[in-house]
C-alpha cells in the first residue's frame, strides 16, 4: 500500500463523509483511510461506520487525547509508505495524492510535503506555501 490518509475525528460529523469520500473518489487508489475517532460526543462515530468501503478503518479511542493524541494514536497503525494528514473537515482535491506521490517520488531526499490550501464557506480564501524544499 502506497499512501496512508490519516484523518482525526473529534465531533465532525457533519463534515467527515464528505472528507473521508473525498479521498476514497480521488485518482489515487492504493491508499488506506484511518480514521481515528477521539471519543466523540456527536454521531461521529456513526457516520463513520456508515462508509462502506474496505479502504477505510476505524479507531476508536477510549479517552478524548486532543488533535495531537489522536493522529499520535492514528500513526501507530498506518500501513503506508507515505502518511497524508487530512482533517475531519476538509476536502481533498482529486488529484492531491498522485501529485503529492509523484513529487514525494521524485524527490527522495525530501520528507515532506504540502500544498495550496483553499478556505471555503463564509469566506473564500487560498493560503499559498513556497515551493521551495526549505
Amino acid at each position: 500500500m502506497r499512501v496512508s490518509v490519516l484523518i482525526p475525528v473529534y465531533n465532525k460529523a457533519p463534515f467527515v463523509k464528505e472528507a473521508v469520500e473525498s479521498v476514497l473518489n480521488g485518482t489515487f487508489r492504493d491508499i488506506e483511510v484511518v480514521c481515528v475517532d477521539d471519543k466523540s460526543t456527536d454521531n461521529s462515530l456513526e457516520v463513520l461506520r456508515s462508509i462502506a468501503d474496505p479502504r477505510v478503518r476505524i479507531i476508536e479511542l477510549q479517552e478524548n487525547l486532543g488533535p495531537a493524541g489522536a493522529a499520535n494514536a492514528g500513526l501507530d497503525t498506518c500501513r503506508g509508505e507515505y502518511i497524508v494528514r487530512l482533517d475531519a473537515d476538509d476536502i481533498a482535491v482529486p488529484d492531491r495524492l498522485d501529485k503529492q506521490v509523484s513529487f514525494m517520488d521524485a524527490r527522495p531526499d525530501i520528507g515532506a510535503s504540502g500544498g495550496r490550501l483553499d478556505l471555503f464557506g463564509a469566506t473564500s480564501t487560498a493560503w499559498t506555501f513556497p515551493l521551495e524544499p526549505d
